[in-house]
């Protein structure tokens, strides 16, 4: 990490590009805990460079690595039409799709002209997703951390 030190904000795609690279295939890391130790080894190396005693760190939303199986049964009629109108993205523009079965069944919520999928619903897709959950209306996606570390 090439710092002045005197920064006021910094920016980092860390941990994301790692777990993207789960997803696609290319594992980085094998373990939670090796996750944290090099949070803790890049946390260290920006307080020995910064002027600061304290620094705030965050992210934009929250987001889990779970095991399989970690997400809410969706009937096989729900998983196909998800399929259909949702690809693998968790929403959608509420153009012309009829989606009154979902919003019936309490799995997505309209808001703002899109439909949004709750919660950790989850249907199967082709593509490069596996055991990273991310996205949906849910607990853990709309947690924003705040963690304060001070030398």
């Amino acid at each position: 990490i090439r710092l002045a030190g005197d920064e006021k904000y910094i920016w980092s795609y860390f941990p994301d590009v790692m777990l993207d690279k789960i997803k696609t295939g290319h594992t980085v890391i094998s373990s939670l805990e090796e996750m944290y130790e090099v949070v803790e080894k890049i946390v260290i190396e920006i307080l020995t460079v910064l002027k600061a005693e304290k620094i705030v760190i965050t992210s934009d939303h929250g987001y889990i690595r779970t095991e399989a199986g970690f997400v809410f049964p969706v009937p096989e009629k729900a998983k196909r039409k998800f399929q259909r109108i949702f690809g693998s993205k968790r929403y959608v523009k509420m153009d012309d799709v009829d989606v009154e079965d979902l919003i019936k069944e309490a799995y997505i919520k309209e808001f703002n002209g899109y439909y949004i999928a709750k919660s950790r619903y989850l249907w199967p897709v082709r593509g490069r997703y596996s055991i990273y959950i991310h996205g949906g209306l849910s607990l853990m996606e709309c947690f924003v951390p705040v963690l304060e570390v001070s030398k």
